[in-house]
């Protein structure tokens, strides 16, 4: 096959990260190495020219033009000015990406394969090439999984003890059993609030853990990975490309909701994890119960996200236990039959049976209000009228209307299901998401 790497990458930090890690990560003899004796490898790296030019001076690069070909993008190339590359840990950072990403789906059109590889990406020896073999299979469309956010000082020193300083590019060669336990001992503040029974929770549950002591971690995630695409230009999910949020979360779920996907449900098959900073906290008020966060998180997710918890992830650094795998296991479905099966289906249930003919009426208007309006509050917000708005509303009218769009974000009665299709957990709940980013007045580029 031949199949296009994309990573988007700007930031003198970022490229640092990637040379000296995610790139030594792929020089593994199991990752890039053996992928590029079945496949045709193109590295495609978008970002700026001084990126580019630090990253050419860096010993992974000059061990990683000899197996692939790379593909310099220039944000010139992608159609971006400087003056628009975000810097900071902030939405307009995601948007940026979100993108970079679509311009890599662009140029990919010929390849057979895109494989989305991020800067702080580790791929433990073998899930490379591993994951690229599995594209193989016909009847496989997008490959997800998760990649377990690690601690970016810890992950780094642990790292350490698995790089050969005695070959060329000094490439970090770590197993998928090492790198699992890595996983579970250096794990982010952010992830150890997804441990469904820790005391402290987070108030966005897009992934549950739980632990299986001495053998490894169970992951339950609706907001998965996409490790690879097919390339399918004549498909609009793929021509149009990322409309809205991120890859992992928006697109996700029409991803699986459209094409034939395939999740890997094991760490030795393939294992990957990113080194992660930020400053923010997820951390649930004292008045909102897991419950509560979760359910809340649940109804605004797409269907095809939500059966994504039915397939539980292993992160297994040992397994000889299979008893106590099999009873974590069991516990952990004991959780997801409850709110999916039990709280969620009862939610939406009522409202879809109410009235036949009034609540058709209902969702059909609900869903061309959110198909219409959030195109046109869409562009409204990306516009210069954004600045307009703000100028006539004030700083105290715009936090205001943030408040009160938020209220109804959270508040409102988003299980009326359209039968268009433009189920996102709720038409009204996208409309309301667009009415608030532009109440943001966060301009961003699309």
């Amino acid at each position: 096959m031949k199949a296009v790497i994309a990573t988007a990458c700007w930031g003198a930090n970022y490229i640092d990260v990637l040379a000296k890690y995610s790139a030594a990560s792929l020089l593994a003899p199991g990752n890039l190495v053996r992928a590029s004796e079945r496949h045709e490898i193109t590295w495609q790296l978008v970002g700026q020219k001084d990126g580019h030019r630090q990253f050419r001076a860096t010993p992974a690069f000059r061990q990683i033009e000899k197996i692939c070909d790379i593909d310099f993008v220039t944000f010139e190339d992608a159609g971006i000015k400087n003056g628009k590359v975000p810097h900071g840990f902030d939405n307009n950072k995601y948007t940026f990406l979100s993108m970079l990403q679509n311009c890599s789906m662009r140029r990919a059109i010929g390849h057979d394969v895109i494989m989305f590889n991020y800067a702080d990406c580790i791929w433990a020896d073998g899930s490379f090439s591993n994951s690229l073999d599995l594209m193989e299979d016909d009847d496989t469309d997008a490959l997800l999984s998760f990649g377990a956010p690690v601690d970016e000082a810890a992950g780094k020193k642990a790292l350490e003890i698995f790089r050969i300083r005695s070959k060329a590019g000094e490439p970090i060669e770590i197993n998928s059993r090492d790198a699992s336990r890595l996983i579970a001992k250096n794990l982010h503040r952010e992830a150890r609030l997804r441990f469904w029974e820790a005391e402290d929770f987070t108030n966005t549950p897009s992934y549950l853990l739980w632990e299986v002591p001495g053998q490894g971690l169970i992951v339950r995630c609706c907001h998965q990975t996409i490790i690879a695409l097919r390339v399918k230009p004549d498909d609009e999910v793929y021509s149009r490309g990322i409309t809205s949020g991120s890859l992992d979360g928006n697109y996700s779920a029409t991803v699986t909701e459209k094409w034939p996907y395939r999740v890997v449900r094991s760490s030795d098959q393939v294992a990957l994890f990113s080194l992660f900073d930020t400053d923010g906290n997820s951390k649930s008020p004292p008045d909102v119960t897991r419950e509560h966060a979760l359910k809340r998180l649940l109804l605004n997710v797409a269907q095809s996200q939500r059966r994504l918890l039915f397939q539980p992830i292993l992160l297994k650094y040992d397994d000889t236990d299979a008893r106590i795998w099999s009873e974590r296991l069991e516990v952990s479905r004991t959780v997801i039959d409850k709110f999916l099966v039990g709280e969620i289906e009862g939610a939406l249930r009522p409202n879809q049976q109410r009235v036949g003919d009034t609540n058709r009426f209902i969702g059909k208007t609900a869903g061309y209000l959110s198909f219409y309006g959030c195109r046109l509050i869409e562009a409204v917000a990306h516009s210069v009228f954004a600045g307009v708005i703000k100028t006539i509303l004030g700083p105290h009218g715009c936090r205001a209307m943030r408040k009160f769009l938020g209220c109804l974000l959270n508040y409102s009665i988003i299980s009326i299901q359209t039968e268009t299709k433009l189920e996102s957990g709720g038409a009204m709940t996208r409309f309301i998401k667009y009415l608030r980013l532009l109440f943001g007045l966060k301009r961003t580029t699309t």
